[in-house]
This record gives structure tokens, sequence and C-alpha cells, in this order.
């Protein structure tokens, strides 16, 4: 839950933030934020746990998923067993979303604040954007890796904030199951060796990583942590290696920005594949 009054009212900035998602307001922008507006909302991916089970086998078939006003349709029953069964319980979670609009041609921004994607979920978590770093009361909030602007198109005949928009419930939707499908691991993210796995319905009291031994030599220190399960396919380039290999200097970075990956961020990522091929 939020403390005393987490943000504040702004002033009308837009007549919304999607047609489609008439359940968000604007806000004051966050400290040191340099969007053209931010907006607060919620999107419930999964009514019942059975949609959330339906959800998994469809996005781990590939099938075609709809997505309405922050919602997942309710699709008929598949009625093979799977693994995850058991712990996706308690799904019809209500979750509330800050949502930045930057400048043209930057893709918006997401941040997960309720439930919170906490700071140390860039070491566990396997899609967060620790580049998009915001302060949001009183805490440190990464952004979320909604996808890889080098592969996501948007439709232009859509309207294009409700199709990222689409996205983010998707993306919070495979969180949830992350959340749920979580065993207690031992080692260095993300090769730690599985201890135990989270009981159903079992409520952690933290989930932050805790150093069981330090470093030696040059080895890794060692930590205990929750990891889950990420559900569907991810992105083709996720790393500096395949960024280069999969992205041309002319097409659109990776990152969001809407610049072409040769005048953005494929300069750091040859001086970051050159150290490590040392």
């Amino acid at each position: 839950m939020f403390g005393a009054n987490p943000y504040k009212e702004a002033p009308q900035v837009a007549a919304s933030l999607s047609p489609d998602y008439p359940q968000f307001t604007p806000v004051l922008l966050p400290e040191g934020s340099n969007a053209e507006s931010a907006w607060i909302g919620e999107v419930q991916p999964f009514v019942s746990d059975e949609v959330a089970r339906a959800f998994l086998r469809q996005i781990e078939k590939g099938s075609q998923i709809w997505v309405a006003a922050g919602r997942i349709r309710d699709e008929k029953p598949i009625r093979q067993s799977h693994w995850a069964d058991p712990l996706l319980v308690g799904m019809n979670i209500r979750c509330r979303l800050l949502i930045l609009i930057q400048p043209l041609p930057a893709h918006p921004r997401a941040y997960l604040l309720n439930p919170l994607f906490a700071e140390h979920y860039v070491a566990t978590h396997p899609h967060p954007r620790f580049d998009q770093m915001i302060s949001w009361d009183g805490k440190k909030v990464p952004g979320l890796c909604i996808y890889s602007a080098s592969e996501f198109r948007y439709d232009p005949a859509r309207e294009r904030r409700s199709q990222f928009l689409e996205q983010v419930t998707l993306y919070i939707a495979r969180h949830l199951i992350w959340l749920k499908t979580r065993r207690l691991c031992r080692g260095y993210p993300p090769h730690g060796v599985p201890l135990r796995p989270l009981m159903p319905g079992e409520i952690l009291i933290s989930d932050r990583p805790v150093q069981v031994q330090q470093a030696v030599a040059e080895g890794k220190p060692t930590w205990d942590y929750w990891a889950g399960y990420w559900p569907g396919p991810t992105a083709a380039a996720f790393n500096p290696e395949t960024h280069l290999k999969k992205i041309k200097p002319h097409e659109e970075c990776w990152c969001g920005s809407g610049v072409p990956y040769g005048s953005c961020h494929r300069p750091a990522d040859v001086i970051q594949q050159n150290l490590s091929s040392r």
C-alpha cells in the first residue's frame, strides 16, 4: 500500500491517456523526469485464476491474446494440466501503474507501483529497466522492459498509446506469473541452485536477496534470492552481443528512444562487447 499522499493531482494535460484506458488520470511528473506528462491508473489482467492458467498456456503456445482496458479476455478453459496450475492462486490482482509519456519519437515508459516492482528486481527479474529508475514515494522504482523497440512495431492504423498499454498489460500478466512461481535459489543470479519452491498461496515477508558468502578470489558472491518463471518468448536481442548481431545500425534502437541504433546504444554496446571478449 502507499504511504500518506504518495502523489499529487496534476492539471489536465489531455482529454485522456488513451480512449481505451479511461481509468488513467494525470499526476505531477516525478522529480527529475523529462517526460511530457505522467498518468496513474490500474489494470487487472486476470479476473480469475482460471483466466491466468488459460493465459499461461496461450502465451506458451504463441496464440493470439486479446486485451481490453487492461484486462485479458476470458477464453475457453484448456483441459490439460500444467505444472504451474497449483501456484496460480489469487491471481485477480489489481495493479497500479505510472505511465510517463516521453517526447516523440521516444516510447512511453511504465512503472509498477503496487504491487511494487522493487529496486532489487534489477538483479533477480528477467526484464527490468534499471536505466529508467525513478524515485517514487521515497523508493527507487525500476522501469518495466515492456518489449525490445527494435522488434515491436506499432500498427499505424491504431491508436499508439492503446497499443503500448496492451503490451504493458501482457507484461504485468507475465510478471504476476513470475511472482507466483518463484523458487528460493542459492548462488549468483540468474544461475543459482533451487532450494525450495514458493508454496501455493504463500506470502513472502521479504524477497530481497541475502548474501550468504562474499566473493572469493575471482569468484562471485553467493546469494539466496527468489526467482520465478517468465512464460512465453523473449526478445531475440537482449545483451550487447545479440544487439550487435540482430539490430542493424539504421533500425530503431532496442531502448525505446526512437533513435536509430547506430546513433544511440550501438557505440556503448561495442565497448561492452569488446570488454567482455577480453
